[in-house]
């Protein structure tokens, strides 16, 4: 395995199985202004001119990421974040109300989406999609995390919806 990094010690290229050209997979990264991963590249061969896109990253304000985009187009994967920084979706449960908009975009329509539940409303945002699952609010579904526990989840992929029925016990 041999890594290449840049003047500044970020990893550039990774490659693997570098002495068997059957077996050689490279993969590029890049990083935007803000030193942040802007995108993963990979290759059958060391050759940055025929390299394909695997994952381009967006960030919010706060550097947090907010859109990973998959391939050519294949796949974007939208994250919403809680003040203090914690996920609290991906894609959300509602793939009718994708913040990404995908499946209008040139993006294939969300495979999979997710929502976190750590207590009562602990995201306000209108027009998000983002709803707890039924019985959250009324405090019988599970007991309130103030301490970054989840105390919910509902997902939604293509095999169809779901809800998580059991409140989340440490392990």
């Amino acid at each position: 395995m041999g890594y290449t990094y840049d003047i500044s010690g970020k990893l550039t290229k990774t490659i693997y199985q570098k002495g068997n050209a059957a077996e050689t997979f490279v993969q590029y990264y890049t990083y935007n202004d803000n030193q942040r991963i802007d995108s993963v590249f990979s290759n059958t061969v060391d050759n940055t001119t025929t390299r394909q896109l695997q994952a381009h990253y967006v960030y919010s304000l706060t550097g947090q990421v907010k859109r990973m985009k998959l391939g050519s187009q294949l796949q974007g994967l939208d994250y919403t974040h809680l003040l203090d920084g914690s996920l609290k979706a991906i894609s959300i449960s509602d793939r009718t109300k994708d913040p990404g908009g995908d499946g209008a975009n040139g993006f294939l329509p969300d495979a999979f989406g997710m929502v976190l539940d750590y207590y009562a409303n602990d995201y306000k945002k209108t027009r998000t999609g983002i709803n707890l699952p039924k019985g959250v609010n009324t405090g019988t579904y599970a007991t309130d995390s103030y301490n970054g526990q989840i105390k919910a989840m509902s997902w939604f992929s293509l095999m169809g919806a779901k809800k998580l029925n059991d409140e989340i016990k440490d392990c």
